[in-house]
């Protein structure tokens, strides 16, 4: 493999090698090789750490691959690495969009157990690179309000954001450029 030569000549991979290395397994049909790479890099004496899983596991969730994802994700776990919110973030976000809402909701539950949360980074990361997926987005923001998995400063923000959703709208004679599904209104308390 091509990789396996950058790490000879001293390179480390970074998130953009292996977003790279998922496209091209992916472009192949062979989504599963993903599952190799951290099982690779331990027998050239680089032992995987949260760092590159996270990087697998985001950029299979970007290719709608929630399945593989899901699958590295176990495969982190069982090596003793634990998830962060990130991870779980995305994870539940590509559930959402796959038609999973059962497994985004597990995935959810397993945060809130695991003591997990939103944070405004996290908040942010989410809303750019997913900023023409609103409603999916909106929906994973109020179940994970429900779990209670939104810090402070991001629900300020969400609150913010409404506010100035509304004053827009008064503003323009009440055609405000971006609606808000009903459920995201009733969860913000409108």
């Amino acid at each position: 493999m091509m990789w396996l030569l950058l790490l000879y000549a001293g390179f480390s991979p970074n998130y953009s090698v292996f977003s790279w290395l998922v496209d091209g397994f992916c472009k192949k049909n062979n989504a599963d090789a993903v599952l190799v790479i951290p099982d690779e890099l331990m027998k050239r004496g680089l032992p995987p750490d949260k760092a590159v899983y996270r990087s697998l596991i985001r950029r299979l969730c970007r290719k709608g691959m929630v399945d593989q994802a899901q699958k590295v994700f176990d495969q982190m776990q069982g090596k003793g690495l634990v998830g962060d919110s990130l991870v779980y973030t995305t994870l539940a976000y590509t559930y959402l969009t796959e038609g999973k809402p059962v497994a985004a909701s597990n995935t959810l539950d397993d945060m809130a157990k695991n003591q997990l949360y939103i944070t405004l980074q996290i908040y942010n990361c989410l809303c750019t690179s997913y900023a023409d997926e609103k409603e999916t987005l909106n929906m994973l923001w109020v179940r994970a309000i429900e779990r209670g998995l939104i810090r402070k400063s991001v629900y300020k923000l969400m609150h913010q954001a409404r506010l100035e959703s509304t004053k827009l709208a008064v503003e323009t004679g009440g055609c405000a450029p971006v609606s808000r599904p009903d459920y995201l209104e009733a969860t913000l308390g409108t």
